[in-house]
């Protein structure tokens, strides 16, 4: 699956208003110290405060927040206001969760272990984040006046919380598909629950609709939890109409005190993926994967590119084999189907004939069926025929078998045979053949 870097999901994350306002200082101090308060988890709010704001010149900005996991994959998580004094007040933020970001294309969430968070003042019209930022007055405010902060090493404290979504892959809309919480919502009191069935967006196809470019989600149901977070499973109708691709099903929770929270998102495919009959070569197999889903797959080739459908398939050897088809988007697998042949061919290809500068009898043959053989070299004198060598060649293998003697001047009749594995079959005949030695 892809990681993105990425802006936050949780709607409304802003500075929060009160006495607990960071104060300007002036820039040239040492790097302002940023502090957390609340665990550290994907998909839970937590506070960020530090002892400086952005500076006493920097006029009205925002201060953005980012976060650096582990896999050093950075992403945006919020930001907070900062008024014409350059204070900002403690900000809510959240770390990411798996499922759509800000443009509904799914994301992984941050990655487990020892992480870093970042603060950095912007001004309004400041698009690259660096360089002179602007108060409004005639000249620009030189960057080294706003402050700079210490990166805060952070270690991620489990992971967000989890829910089902069954069936994954649903033929068609007018289906339902049901949402079980695995875990509680976070935090204390009773919350509401939305649930959600959101179509995703490809960097090639992106989600276009109403307002910020995002569809409104295909589906939506309410739930209430208990004091303890707990809430009973759902139940989503898919409209009839709805396009065959990749989606993903989310569940955020709301409590009265503004604390948000979101579940990791599950994966929906809508379509169908089918298989075709293989077809048995004296290679391998050869296999047609189509159907109604038209999200591009990976795992219809060897090198697992992704390809829409219908998608063609070959791989070789003997069998069986595993197949596995999953959405190129999300990583969810569509279809898990082991696919064999009744009989594996056999097949030598017999490449060149001759003697050799010792006068021996020579064929190079190769094995291009699926199964391991046994390659045989025989000289004939009229209806008797002799080994002379034999090899056991893997699939694809070649080798050269030699053997015999050929007098100087004289012509000698040999055969390349096919021995497949079992005592019971019959050593086959591949090619017979004439080979000449000169006198010199």
């Amino acid at each position: 699956m892809i990681r993105r870097v990425i802006g936050t999901t949780l709607a409304g994350l802003c500075a929060l208003a009160g006495p607990m306002a960071v104060s300007a200082q002036a820039a040239d101090t040492p790097d302002a110290l940023l502090t957390v308060s609340g665990s550290v988890r994907p998909g839970v709010s937590f506070t960020v405060n530090s002892d400086r704001g952005c500076g006493s010149e920097a006029g009205a900005a925002t201060v953005d927040f980012s976060f650096t996991d582990s896999q050093e994959a950075s992403f945006t998580i919020g930001s907070a206001n900062v008024d014409e004094d350059g204070n900002w007040s403690p900000a809510t933020v959240q770390l990411p969760v798996t499922g759509p970001d800000d443009s509904n294309a799914w994301q992984d969430a941050v990655a487990s272990g020892a992480g870093h968070l970042d603060a950095e003042c912007l001004t309004s019209d400041d698009s690259g984040g660096s360089g002179a930022r602007s108060t409004g007055a005639d000249d620009p405010i030189d960057p080294t006046e706003l402050t700079t902060y210490a990166s805060l090493p952070i270690t991620l404290t489990g992971t967000a919380a989890q829910l089902t979504a069954s069936p994954a892959l649903v033929s068609a809309g007018g289906s339902s598909v049901t949402v079980t919480p695995t875990d509680a919502c976070p935090g204390t009191g009773i919350a509401d629950v939305a649930v959600s069935v959101v179509e995703l967006s490809t960097g090639d196809d992106p989600v276009d609709g109403a307002g910020d470019g995002v569809n409104p989600p295909l589906a939506t149901q309410p739930a209430t939890t208990t004091a303890d977070g707990k809430w009973a499973p759902v139940s989503l109708a898919l409209p009839a109409d709805a396009d065959t691709g990749d989606y993903a099903v989310t569940a955020t929770c709301s409590h009265d005190d503004g604390d948000v929270s979101s579940y990791d998102a599950k994966p929906l495919a809508i379509g169908t993926v089918t298989v075709g009959q293989p077809s048995c070569t004296t290679s391998g197999i050869k296999v047609t994967v189509s159907g109604t889903y038209t999200g591009d797959i990976a795992g219809a080739t060897e090198d697992d590119d992704s390809l829409p459908l219908p998608a063609k398939m070959t791989h070789p050897g003997n069998g069986p084999w595993s197949l596995k088809i999953s959405s190129a988007t999300t990583g969810q697998v569509l279809l898990a189907q082991t696919l064999t042949c009744d009989l594996p061919p056999y097949k030598l290809n017999v490449l060149k004939t001759g003697v050799s500068a010792k006068g021996q009898i020579q064929a190079k043959v190769c094995n291009v069926g699926r199964g391991p053989v046994t390659a045989i070299l025989q000289t004939v004198k009229g209806q008797h025929a002799v080994t002379i060598d034999q090899e056991s060649l893997a699939s694809t293998a070649c080798t050269v078998l030699s053997g015999g003697q050929v007098r100087r001047g004289a012509d000698a009749k040999a055969q390349v045979l096919l021995d497949p594995p079992g005592s019971s079959t019959e050593p086959k005949l591949v090619q017979k053949f004439t080979v000449h030695r000169n006198k010199h």
